[in-house]
Order: C-alpha cells, then structure tokens, then sequence
C-alpha cells in the first residue's frame, strides 16, 4: 500500500508540475475602457466593436479567443504560425512573423499583484505607438520556443521576458483610450489539435 500511494504522489507531482510548465485551459477576461482625457468609462461604446469579455482558450502551441457571445475573435496556430482574426464581417489571415513594431522597450517592476489566487509580477512593455502594462503569473506558462515566431504583437518578446507566463491583467494605452483586461477565471482543460483548426472553426460558425 505505502508503495502504490508512492507511486500516485509521484504521478500526481510530475501532473502538477507538467501542468505548472504548459498551461492549457481557458482563461476569462472582463474589458473595461476608460477615456484617458475625461476619465469617462466608455465600455458600452466600445463593446460594440471589442465584446465585453474574451474568452481565451489556449494549449501548448496554439490559442484562440471568442468574445461573451461565442463569437470568434482570433486563433493561431504555431504549426503554420499563422494568425486570423476578425476585420469587420470577415476572417484575415496573416504571418504571425509580422512584427507590428520597431521599436520595443520592456521593463520589468518589482511590484506584485494577486489575481485569482496567483501572485503576479509587473511588466511594461512599450512601442513607438502604443504602451502596455501586464500583470502576470509565473506559475502559469507555457512553452516560450513554441511561440518564439509569433513576432505580432509583440507577443514574442513579452513570452520571453516573462519565461512564458501569461498575464491576468494587462493595461492597453494608445490612442483614445485606456483598454483594461483583467481575469475573471481560469479552468485547466484539455484540447485536440482540431480544436485550433481554422477550417472547423469557421464551419461552425
């Protein structure tokens, strides 16, 4: 008996620990945009183009987003790395080597914050055009290789500033407005590699 329970606390450490490593699960996040000159909360103006939550399913190579309705926002692929994302009333599809800036300055805080139990440290990442804050968690990652052509977005060089953890909060500043996106829940799942092809995607759709 001592040997078989053992054997489970083994199996079940390796688990956390391969889950602690690469993240796969959904994650829920809430968007709130505030006008940075008048401080005026223009979220319900803004839902009308950008949802009011992203739902943001992800796995050891690939991700993809629906806003609160089920409607498909974004997916990639790193076995193509290719991203699509929705313009309107259509699907575009770019290379995700694409990178969207030349200039890019990160900058790492010593400030924490807890967001739904996970301790989360502070990044600022910034652009020629715009300027981001995230907050994320350490404990929560994945593989950056994987991702290391995703250059759009910036999204490349953040997984590798941060080893791969992903955020739960991040601070969007550019233009006319201040875009906040904070995590309201997180659940481990398991996917297919179906589950992050494009054709089905837009078949059942």
């Amino acid at each position: 008996m001592r040997a078989i329970a053992l054997l489970f606390f083994s199996l079940y450490s390796c688990v956390v620990l391969a889950q602690d490593s690469n993240f796969t699960g959904k994650i829920v996040y809430e968007y709130t945009f505030i006008n940075p000159e008048t401080g005026v909360d223009v979220s319900d103006m803004m839902a009308e183009q950008y949802g009011r939550e992203q739902h943001y399913f992800i796995n050891e190579h690939s991700y993809k987003s629906y806003d609160e309705n089920g409607t498909f926002k974004q997916l990639y692929n790193s076995a193509n790395n290719l991203y699509y994302f929705v313009l309107g009333d259509q699907v575009m599809k770019m290379e995700a080597s694409n990178a969207t800036a030349n200039e890019i300055t990160i900058t790492q805080f010593d400030e924490t914050e807890t967001i739904l139990g996970y301790e989360c440290k502070k990044l600022i990442v910034k652009t020629e055009s715009s300027e981001t804050e995230y907050w994320y968690a350490p404990k929560l990652s994945v593989n950056q290789t994987v991702f290391s052509k995703h250059k759009f977005g910036e999204w490349s060089n953040y997984l590798e500033a941060t080893n791969g953890a992903l955020p739960l909060k991040y601070i969007i500043k550019k233009g006319d407005f201040v875009w906040t996106t904070f995590a309201t829940s997180i659940e481990i799942m398991s996917f297919k590699d179906d589950d992050f092809d494009i054709e089905n995607e837009l078949e059942s759709n």
